[in-house]
């Protein structure tokens, strides 16, 4: 059968688009994460990133996306509903397809929350063409939805896998692995005992750990929290930390900070929407002084 230039020309162009995807996805995962496809689980909405969008809404994501990239150990206090566990998530995807034989953990405050963004994971991997999944074949789950893991096979038989995993004291104990997402650590009740088990992954090349939440309460020479503990001393201890605030959200500006967040009390405020992290830790944290008195020195003294 005869194929003229007019009929092989579309074929090579598109065999050149798709390798160029390729090779553009396995060399950065804001490329990857260019092609997936997500849903806001509170609106049923469905959003894409603007990681490779220079000047778009969303763009500031890639610089923290950068940063962890670089990082063994990063800390991240944030506000609520910015997108960063999506984009953690988005991280774990990556290293799952382009590091093969990579396992990821995934440590959150019970069962459930570990699953929901273990599913996020799967809903991103199932959105993507299927030339941009690497060749990878899904050993786990075998039907339906994944519940704590996800196992891919790489077609040189090495398997990927993501482990959520609920806050208790032996989560992370005795797992290798090369990425750990801590989430919600401020809520998690062991934590302590999870960062020590997680701690030995920041230690060996390529390994890493990224830390989330917002603020609860702060630490003390007697115990307290173990997050706000790790964010003070994050520089002895050579963690990289970012403070993620409210505003970072491209919808939000003052008009809607006050008919927003202003309905809450100030220590839900501090919680959900911190403008500082003086807020985020001192608001939340059940002060013996009146809150009130405080936000209004700590406006006075900034």
């Amino acid at each position: 059968m005869h194929i003229s230039a007019d009929q092989i020309r579309p074929l090579l162009r598109e065999a050149a688009r798709i390798e160029v995807q390729q090779r553009l996805a396995r060399s950065h995962p804001a490329h990857l994460l260019d092609h997936v496809k997500c849903i806001d689980n509170t609106t049923g909405e469905e959003f894409t990133f603007q990681l490779t969008r220079k000047g778009a809404p969303w763009h500031w994501q890639r610089g923290l996306l950068n940063e962890w990239m670089k990082s063994s150990a990063h800390i991240n206090l944030k506000a609520r509903q910015i997108g960063v566990t999506w984009l953690a998530a988005g991280y774990a995807l990556w290293t799952l397809l382009y590091t093969p034989g990579s396992k990821v953990l995934v440590v959150s405050i019970n069962e459930a929350e570990a699953v929901k963004v273990i599913n996020r994971i799967w809903d991103m991997l199932e959105s993507l063409p299927p030339h941009l999944r690497n060749g990878v074949t899904v050993i786990k789950p075998v039907r339906d939805r994944p519940t704590k893991q996800i196992q891919l096979r790489h077609p040189n038989g090495k398997i990927s896998t993501v482990i959520g995993l609920p806050s208790t004291k032996s989560a992370g104990h005795g797992e290798t692995a090369a990425l750990v997402i801590l989430d919600e650590f401020a809520r998690q009740e062991y934590a302590k005992e999870t960062w020590k088990a997680v701690l030995p992954t920041t230690q060996k090349p390529g390994g890493r750990a990224i830390i989330i939440s917002t603020g609860n309460g702060v630490s003390t020479e007697q115990g307290g929290n173990e997050f706000h503990r790790l964010w003070v001393s994050a520089d002895e201890r050579g963690i990289n930390r970012r403070f993620l605030p409210w505003d970072l959200h491209p919808d939000r500006d003052e008009d809607w900070y006050v008919a927003h967040a202003g309905k809450l009390g100030l220590a839900d405020r501090g919680e959900q929407y911190p403008r500082n992290e003086r807020e985020a830790f001192i608001l939340t944290g059940r002060p013996y002084f009146d809150i009130e008195a405080l936000q209004a020195y700590d406006e006075h003294v900034r």
